[in-house]
């Protein structure tokens, strides 16, 4: 989006990467950018030259994009784009507090935002599921969750999913917010039980439990 002045905008994503890290970010070379990342997982994102990648695969504490995303579902933090659609507002998240601001700014659906955080109730929520380790797959983006009971009314979809090197095969979910909270779920043919990561009545009275 533009505002006020003329910028032109470049897809840079054959130029830079982005590595997480725990390390002191002088250890890497020459970031473009440092930012502090998502304070339940820790660590800082680095913008990297691509050209760098190679230098870093030779690092014996490395590790891919699959266990980051591990870490990340553990988490229960959101991918925005993975774990949320068209249709998602910030209040079925959790990322009050800490990405959207409520008392300024301007933005394209404020409204919705803050009846919902003063009236409370946000269409859906934001769950993270424990899939039965029995299973040989990992649902796909976009499956359809539904209640174990009704296997075939489904009350939400899967975003991510991934298998911790702890926790098993674990995924985040956005589903109803009137879906019980003790429900057990089902993704296809894969059982799965839900944690609370969005309180279905989360609102001015209810704040998020991350932010």
């Amino acid at each position: 989006m533009r505002f006020l002045s003329r910028v032109e905008v470049t897809d840079r994503t054959d130029d830079v990467a982005v590595v997480w890290t725990v390390e002191d970010p002088a250890a890497f070379p020459a970031p473009l950018v440092t930012r502090t990342a998502d304070d339940s997982l820790g660590g800082t994102d680095l913008f990297l030259p691509r050209a760098t990648l190679e230098d870093l695969a030779e690092r014996p504490d490395r590790a891919g994009l699959w266990a980051y995303e591990a870490r990340r579902i553990a988490a229960g933090i959101a991918r925005i784009g993975l774990d949320t659609d068209e249709r998602t507002i910030p209040n079925e998240i959790g990322v009050l507090g800490g990405a959207v601001h409520m008392d300024k700014g301007c933005y394209t659906g404020q409204e919705t935002v803050a009846r919902v955080w003063n009236l409370g109730r946000p269409p859906r929520r934001l769950v993270r599921l424990q899939l039965d380790g029995s299973m040989d797959r990992l649902p796909v983006h976009g499956e359809p969750v539904a209640l174990r009971d009704a296997p075939d009314r489904p009350i939400g979809f899967v975003g991510s999913a991934a298998r911790h090197h702890e926790q098993g095969p674990i995924a985040l979910a956005l589903v109803k917010r009137s879906t019980p909270v003790d429900a057990d779920l089902v993704v296809g043919d894969v059982a799965a039980a839900q944690e609370v990561l969005v309180d279905p009545e989360a609102g001015l009275h209810v704040r998020p439990g991350r932010g």
